[in-house]
């Protein structure tokens, strides 16, 4: 009988064959996570040519701009003293167009330079009605005025002005368009009048001079020497830092302009977004995953903390302006220093707010899936599947001096209105992407899997096959010991029978020829 080592050859072959399999298998995978980073970190580098680039240049998924403003319904009771009554009317939807332009490249530092093109072009077909329809709300340039000429050092200056000319009223009606892009406004023809030699707008609007125009300079770092800068802001209008706010920290000139973020990210990456609508950079942080068209992406959202009270979140005292006599409620950030006026931001339908927030006005329902800013990325590219950048806009009003109608209102931050800056990705870019990177990422571990599966599969496939041999090889071995046949008794002639006692494995034995000797006649078979 054989033994283990006498096992057949192509046994030893396939488990070196195997072995050698898992071990490729192994080189495989470092191989291919080298390949698919080299060419990951090629593609997201911000230079011409790269896949990146051509995206970041003019967005190719379509990027809209949802106005929902908030209607006074109950204008008379309001200006007598009771809670503003609101209707929410929206969305108005305004196609943006955007891309850089005047791009230019400085090698030795890594960074590109260049404006931003915006356009809006009004979409009916995404709008609950024209966007000549009218609201009631709040007029902002009276109420700037009148905090003006109460608490400013110019303040007698603009009130001698105010008795020649007229300021508006403290509540108008005024269509979306005019409310956003600027609309003809009394005072400000008056002062035009005045200052003859200056060229003054007649109009005024939350976002006049902002259509169809260039924005200030960006420079940003391409991420050709560090792949974990890509779209990092260097300066932005030929700044490093900010100056509307009481620290430092709250100065930080961070993040992205939100279009890209660095490849291969991780749950623990929190991103920064400067806004300067909102005069500081925002952040968003990993809340879960998702699946967008087919593509795994990540899941993240802006915290509640972001507009917290310095009392609940103390780093956010430098954001109390011009110190913390200026600090707001939970829920707030103060932007007065920052846009020259009363302006106040929060998350839609005051979401995160105090509870004195919330019941200082009618008709408010923060639902956090609709108001919170949403963004699904891809983590490996760092490529936004999908955002929803969401904002609103309050006024702080209260009784005013120089302003008649103000004197019985109470004291509040009044609802303007909120936005949603959103892009989702259309399927044919998707079907792009996927193309481009996910069927990249299948193959790479279609092949590390099928070399990992058949190289084991033979390896241990051929361990089993050797300890079966091996196996039943020890046991024909014990067996052929154990092969001891001893018969028992005397024979009888009138039955020939013999008793024997043996250990009988096998269907037959050898024959055996029996041998009589001793007194008493024992057989024994040899």
């Amino acid at each position: 009988m054989g033994h283990c080592c006498c096992s057949k050859n192509w046994v030893y072959v396939f488990g070196v064959l195997g072995a050698f399999l898992i071990i490729l298998g192994g080189v495989l995978v470092v191989v291919v996570n080298i390949f698919i980073t080299a060419t990951v970190e090629t593609d997201t580098t911000l230079v011409e040519g790269s896949t990146a680039f051509e995206t970041w240049v003019e967005t190719p998924t379509p990027v809209y701009m949802q106005y929902y403003v908030w209607n006074l319904t109950n204008k008379e009771e309001f200006l007598n003293g009771s809670k503003p009554a609101f209707e929410e009317v929206g969305p108005y939807t305004y196609r943006e167009i955007r891309r850089k332009s005047n791009i230019s490249f400085d090698d030795e530092d890594g960074t590109v330079t260049f404006y931003n093109y915006k356009a809006y072009i009004f979409d009916r077909d995404q709008s609950v009605g024209w966007d000549n329809d009218t609201f009631t709300t709040i007029d902002l340039l009276t109420v700037t005025f009148g905090h003006v000429m109460q608490y400013s050092d110019t303040g007698k200056f603009l009130h001698k002005l105010v008795h020649r000319g007229s300021l508006s009223n403290l509540i108008i009606d005024v269509s979306v368009v005019g409310f956003m892009y600027g609309f003809e406004q009394p005072y400000l023809t008056f002062l035009n009048s005045i200052f003859t030699s200056v060229e003054l707008p007649t109009e005024f609007g939350i976002f006049y001079g902002s259509n169809d125009t260039l924005a200030a300079e960006w420079v940003v770092y391409t991420g050709q020497t560090d792949v974990s800068l890509v779209n990092q802001i260097k300066t932005w209008n030929n700044l490093t830092s900010l100056t509307y706010w009481s620290n430092e920290y709250a100065n930080m000139l961070n993040g992205t302009d939100g279009q890209a973020f660095h490849p291969f990210l991780t749950e623990d990456d929190v991103l920064y977004i400067y806004v300067p609508d909102i005069c500081r950079a925002g952040v968003i942080e990993y809340t879960g995953p998702n699946e967008l068209r087919g593509i795994p992406t990540a899941k993240y959202s802006a915290p509640a903390y972001q507009y917290a009270s310095a009392e609940e979140y103390p780093d956010n005292i430098g954001f109390c302006t011009p110190d913390e006599s200026g600090c707001t409620p939970n829920g707030l950030l103060n932007a007065t220093t920052c846009k020259t006026a009363p302006i106040f931001y929060s998350s839609p339908h005051f979401l995160y707010g105090s509870t004195d927030l919330l019941d200082s006005v009618i008709g408010f329902n923060p639902i956090q899936d609709q108001h919170k800013v949403d963004f699904d990325i891809e983590m490996l590219t760092g490529v936004a599947m999908q955002v929803s950048n969401r904002l609103q806009v309050n006024i702080k009003v209260g009784p005013l001096s120089q302003i008649s109608e103000s004197r019985n209102i109470p004291s509040l931050y009044f609802p303007y209105f909120w936005l949603n800056e959103s892009s989702v990705l259309d399927e044919a870019t998707a079907d792009f992407f996927k193309g481009d990177v996910q069927n990249l990422l299948l193959i790479a571990d279609c092949v590390k899997a099928a070399v990992f599966s058949v190289g084991a599969g033979i390896f241990v496939g051929s361990v089993i096959i050797f300890m079966v041999r091996c196996y039943r090889a020890q046991k024909r071995r014990k067996l052929t010991d154990r092969r001891v046949i001893t018969v028992q008794g005397e024979p009888k002639p009138d039955d020939g029978i013999i008793n024997t006692t043996y250990d009988h494995e096998y269907d037959e034995l050898p024959a055996a020829q029996p041998s009589v000797s001793g007194e008493n006649g024992t057989a024994k078979f040899n």
